[in-house]
């Protein structure tokens, strides 16, 4: 994803700074640019005090804190969302997360993402992107990687960002004058697990599969049922559901339940919500459909890719989409540059050898 102030590594070389020499000016640069940032913005607020010292203060903890920052769009502001409610997004609403860590260096970075829902208004998503402009320039320094991200289209490093990997979607937001209120009941709906991916499955017995991990959600009840050949780590990411979703409710207390196929001890309600336990049980084995979902599903992604070679030609440079698959990284020359478009975000790899011509064009490509 191409954001201010991200120049990948493989460019380093090309500009002159090399290793540990960059993480120090690029740490001593953005804390330099975040501090002058934070003033313009104090200066700006002045003694404007209540809702706005308090989006001030939330967009400043977000710069400081590591971990997922939430805030719901709400009259051309930022309205902070509480911990225990991120990952529940409204879909007549806008929001702003920021996902502050570290990696090898002590500089803090930024992904700014500005979710879009699907019965949002065009004003709203508006707002958004400005609002995710000012929080990185005013508040950031202009450090931050931002993303765009429509209902619907979440990719997996916006969902790695919230807590247990799973955004839930509910009916309502602020422009149809809906108040944020947790909902008296919940429909019933049935939740599978699949190595990292957590989707929403038919409500049946047909769905259940010995390969996977499911959960049951009746509101006031979770029924997590592990297949007998399930992974730990389809297990361990079930029960992080199951925990985000009790956090979200707690004044319902709701109650986290857990069977392992073949037990014997899965209780009658569970069958009951999905139409009745099969005859026979559950196969043991693997459906062989189940276990070419993931193939299918990669080969599907696969599909969608697309990757240009931005090379040197007399008088500038020259784009040229690659055609041959699969895409390998041995395709990447260090002498030129490439933009590879996939799952909804754009990436910008520039080689270390790669002249002015090369990145002027890929710099027009990538806009």
């Amino acid at each position: 994803a191409i954001g201010r102030g991200c120049i990948r590594r493989d460019t380093m070389p090309a500009l002159g700074v090399r290793g540990a020499r960059w993480d120090v000016l690029e740490e001593q640069e953005n804390a330099t640019k975040k501090a002058e940032a934070q003033a313009k913005m104090m200066e700006a607020m002045g003694s404007a005090g209540g809702e706005s010292n308090d989006e001030y203060q939330s967009m400043l903890t977000a710069s400081q804190e590591l971990g997922t920052h939430v805030w719901r769009v709400l009259d051309m502001k930022l309205d902070p969302v509480p911990p225990r409610l991120i990952g529940k997004f409204y879909e007549g609403d806008c929001y702003v997360i920021c996902h502050t860590y570290k990696k090898k260096s002590p500089a803090l970075k930024y992904d700014l993402f500005f979710w879009l829902g699907a019965k949002s208004t065009v004003d709203e998503q508006g707002a958004a992107a400005l609002l995710t402009v000012n929080l990185d320039e005013l508040i950031l320094g202009g450090a931050a990687v931002q993303h765009r991200v429509s209902q619907g289209s979440e990719t997996k490093k916006f969902k790695n960002v919230l807590p247990g990997g799973f955004i839930e979607v509910m009916e309502g937001g602020a422009a149809t004058g809906f108040h944020h209120v947790e909902p008296e009941t919940y429909p019933t709906r049935l939740l599978k697990v699949k190595g990292t991916r957590v989707s929403a499955v038919k409500c049946e017995a047909a769905s259940l599969d010995a390969g996977d991990v499911f959960v049951l959600d009746r509101g006031e009840s979770l029924i997590q049922w592990n297949g007998g050949a399930s992974a730990p780590k389809e297990r361990l990411k079930a029960a992080e559901v199951c925990g985000h979703i009790c956090d979200g409710r707690q004044k319902l207390k709701v109650e986290h339940e857990v069977f392992d196929q073949g037990d014997g001890k899965v209780p009658a309600s569970f069958w009951e919500a999905l139409g009745g336990e099969p005859a026979g049980g559950v196969p043991t084995k693997v459906r062989v459909d189940a276990s070419k979902e993931d193939d299918e599903a990669e080969a599907a992604r696969a599909a969608t890719l697309k990757m240009w070679h931005v090379h040197h030609e007399v008088g500038g440079g020259a784009v040229t989409e690659i055609l041959e698959r699969p895409l390998t990284k041995k395709m990447l020359d260090p002498d030129d540059a490439y933009v590879l478009e996939a799952e909804g975000c754009v990436w910008l790899w520039v080689g270390r050898k790669a002249n002015a011509d090369e990145k002027a064009a890929v710099a027009k490509k990538v806009e």
